[in-house]
């Protein structure tokens, strides 16, 4: 793209001098304070882009002017219905011209976005303290302006975990629990589809079917790793149906809950508080310190797992735009 001698094109992270790329980072970080760690050097914003290079599939936008560079953004095919781009970019000085910068590499993102047929763009903020919220606020304007606009918010939570704290809820004798390997994916997916669609959630709301199947498959692939002790499928006995599944993946000493649901036609009945306290439960056991998970802050749920000692870390703020 071609505009006021402002060139912006799309590389992989090999093409790039990154010498030069880091340099203009922590310029452009130091040029707007609330973006600006002050623990970050030219020699770790080096660091952070050689990480990037040698890990990350992501393409890099740069847009320049008289050949030198004046924004960039890294941008990620992170499933085969999702373009994702970098937390916190685009990356530019703060200056008259940052507006028009902005424009051009986002545009050049949904140039790309159409060319390889892709369903949506996302872009998420962390958020965990003022500063952060101070940020955002620059790129959620930045965004809108760029009809990128605000999807969805989840709540990162955590409780420590001490036999003190984690109540013994017996197993009524109608149900039992099998290992996650037992059931086949296709009949936990009904029942994720079911409670999801019941819970009115906002981001499975606005994705397609394929969307749905492509997300669930590859956030809750079996493939990697999980804590197989505490990663359940309550159901009826002597019945096939499912009534809630639970999915845990081992962060360090954290046990994280990646999934946790039960089907609409038992929600209720308290089986929802019982399945996460024999997670947790069962976790300790294992050794982990704490247990962690997100949901959406409009989910009803959030107030169960504050009442079981959860606290709010930070915050997960989605932006999204579809090409029309």
């Amino acid at each position: 793209m071609n505009s006021n001698h402002l060139i912006t094109s799309i590389y992989q992270w090999h093409e790039l001098n990154l010498d030069e790329l880091a340099e203009f980072t922590f310029e452009a970080r130091q040029s707007t304070p609330v973006t600006f760690n002050s623990e970050r050097t030219i020699e770790r914003e080096r660091r952070i882009i050689n990480w990037h290079k040698q890990f990350s599939p992501s393409f890099v936008v740069v847009a320049r002017k008289r050949n030198k560079i004046v924004g960039w953004l890294s941008f990620d095919i992170s499933s085969t219905s999702i373009m994702e781009i970098g937390r916190w970019h685009p990356i530019v000085l703060h200056n008259d011209s940052e507006d028009d910068i902005i424009t051009s590499l986002i545009s050049e993102c949904k140039e790309y976005c159409k060319r390889i047929n892709y369903p949506r763009i996302e872009v998420s903020f962390n958020i965990s303290d003022r500063q952060d919220k101070q940020a955002y606020e620059i790129y959620r304007k930045w965004y809108e302006a760029n009809d990128i606009h605000f999807k969805d918010e989840i709540s990162y939570m955590q409780s420590n975990l001490s036999e003190s704290d984690i109540i013994d809820i017996s197993i009524p004798e109608t149900f039992e629990t099998k290992s996650i390997t037992e059931i086949s994916n296709d009949e936990i997916y009904q029942c994720y589809y079911q409670a999801f669609i019941q819970a009115k959630d906002r981001m499975f709301q606005d994705q397609t079917e394929k969307e749905r199947h492509e997300y669930f498959n590859d956030y809750h692939s079996l493939s990697k790793p999980f804590i197989k002790e505490a990663s359940f499928v309550l159901k009826k006995v002597e019945t096939p149906e499912i009534v809630g599944v639970t999915l845990v993946r081992p962060r360090g000493e954290d046990a994280h809950l990646a999934l946790l649901i039960i089907h609409p036609n038992y929600q209720g009945r308290k089986l929802g508080k019982m399945l996460l306290n024999l997670t947790m439960k069962t976790v300790f056991r294992y050794g982990f310190k704490s247990i962690s998970l997100g949901v959406d802050i409009e989910n009803p749920a959030m107030k169960t797992y504050q009442n079981l000692g959860f606290v709010t870390n930070s915050h997960i703020k989605t932006h999204c735009w579809k090409p029309k």
